[in-house]
């Protein structure tokens, strides 16, 4: 656990980072790839989502050269945009009860065939401020494990997590810095390419106040699987979602959490084969970044439709197939102080308009909040949904 806050990087301009999603190449391993993630295609330009209230939802659609059919990001189903209700147009704060909802499988009664497999993305903001943060997502993340395996049908889990740069952390290890533990002795056997590159797999987070350590993550992979006991994979998680609070002032949370899924997933990744078709995607960011004059995804790198296209891209075009938690300054939030040189409270208007683009599937909490069990306990009842609806994707 974190035992100390530095805000080493609130209000600091940072050189902005070029290998950034949409706008550079993501990867750094200097291979290309393969035609641009965001085969989905946009459906217009993201609402506005800072009251989660009646932001638009993008489309999604995927040409298989088989003649499969689109899915529209519409909150998981076909809807007349004429009857949209805005409470289910853009993120929502409170899930509530969970939902009674028809079964797909016709009427003989038989349980729906479901989603099998899910696999957790989880996105953690490096920068100077975080510190508090990703203490309370690292205790919240044992009672939501234990939520998702009573509820889930599912019981085939893959989680990794990914910080919000792209190397500058171990920039500040390489420097000789005094907090990076026994960096030295390990780094020989890390992969330092896939260590210094957005959106890959966090399995040693090597940083000021970060775990400091070789996370013991198995088979060379960088993400864990339910092959684990449920102890190991809380142990393990909470070493990897430490990433420390060193990381870049420009921080790239969403064009992370984009890489991720798309270059980083393919052959050749850092992240290779994390991203399962059969499986339902969920990714969770939690970010405490606001607009300032810093070159970030806050202010100005990236799109909401963008982030939203390359993550949907992933599950073939199937937005239905996608939950996306965001832990985040939202309206309420209060925690965030001085920052940049000036008092700043106030939302994040381009991630709440990225949630709000998954429709029903997005979800947003107060990354101000002392702990998020209740945000994660309510959030499972929406992954439930997802799983039991979830639709094979095209051929």
């Amino acid at each position: 656990m974190l035992t100390a806050l530095v805000c080493a990087s609130c209000g600091e301009q940072r050189d902005p980072v070029e290998n950034t999603f949409g706008s550079a190449s993501v990867s750094e391993t200097g291979e290309a790839d393969s035609g641009t993630p965001g085969t989905a295609s946009t459906g217009g330009t993201a609402g506005t989502a800072s009251t989660g209230g009646t932001a638009s939802t993008g489309s999604a659609s995927t040409d298989s050269g088989s003649g499969a059919t689109t899915s529209t990001a519409t909150a998981g189903a076909e809807t007349d945009t004429a009857d949209t209700d805005s409470a289910t147009s853009g993120p929502r704060f409170d899930l509530g009860a969970a939902p009674d909802l028809p079964s797909q499988s016709g009427d003989d009664g038989e349980e729906d065939e479901g989603c099998k497999k899910v696999d957790f993305l989880f996105v953690v903001d490096n920068s100077g401020s975080m510190g508090t943060h990703q203490t309370s997502l690292i205790n919240s993340f044992g009672p939501f494990v234990d939520t998702i395996y009573e509820t889930l049908q599912a019981q085939d889990f893959r989680i990794m997590a990914v910080d919000s740069d792209a190397g500058e952390d171990i920039e500040y290890c390489e420097s000789g810095a005094p907090l990076c533990g026994d960096w030295k002795a390990s780094k020989g056997s890390l992969d330092l390419t896939c260590e210094a590159t957005l959106g890959a797999g966090e399995v040693a987070p090597y940083n000021g106040f970060a775990s400091n350590r070789i996370c013991g993550v198995p088979d060379g992979k960088r993400y864990l699987t339910s092959a684990l006991s449920r102890p190991e994979i809380k142990e393990k998680f909470a070493c990897m979602a430490q990433t420390g609070i060193f990381g870049s002032g420009s921080e790239l949370p969403m064009s992370a959490a984009a890489a991720a899924v798309t270059t980083q997933n393919h052959t050749g990744g850092c992240n290779a084969g994390f991203v399962r078709n059969d499986a339902v995607l969920v990714v969770t960011v939690i970010t405490n970044d606001i607009p300032t004059h810093i070159v970030d995804n806050a202010s100005s790198v990236g799109s909401p439709q963008e982030w939203f296209d390359a993550v949907v891209s992933a599950k073939h075009g199937v937005v239905q197939n996608v939950v996306m938690l965001g832990i985040l300054n939202t309206p309420d939030a209060t925690c965030i102080g001085m920052t940049d040189g000036q008092n700043r409270t106030g939302p994040t208007p381009r991630f709440l308009d990225f949630v709000a683009l998954f429709g029903d599937r997005g979800v947003v909490g107060n990354v101000c909040d002392p702990n998020y069990d209740a945000f994660f306990e309510k959030a499972v009842l929406l992954i439930d949904t997802a799983c039991k609806e979830f639709i094979p994707p095209p051929e």
